[in-house]
């Protein structure tokens, strides 16, 4: 994607946006991704991939989400913490069950 004055073009595709209501190029792409949000069932966050021109082989990822909620990172971490405490918890079951049976 290109930015240039007023109009953000994807090879043939071009869509002119009213750059007046912006403070940058980025509150641009926050509005238009604060509007695929609300169009999608996304409830904390969405992610959208952009390849790289120059090396295909490159790709890169965008993460817009909402302040009150968990990243992405924090809810790997929380399950994570989830799964070894369930896991302590079947390991310590099963020990108590083998000592039982002694």
């Amino acid at each position: 994607m290109l930015y240039n004055a007023g109009y953000i073009t994807k090879e043939e595709n071009v869509m002119e946006i009213d750059t007046s209501e912006y403070q940058g190029i980025m509150h641009m792409v926050a509005d238009k991704l604060i509007q695929s949000f609300e169009g999608s069932e996304a409830v904390n966050y969405i992610e959208q991939t952009f390849e790289d021109k120059e090396n295909p082989e490159r790709s890169f990822v965008l993460t817009m989400q909402m302040v009150e909620g968990l990243t992405p990172c924090q809810k790997l971490a929380k399950a994570e913490d989830r799964i070894k405490h369930l896991e302590d918890e079947l390991l310590s079951k099963q020990t108590k069950e083998e000592k039982t049976k002694q």
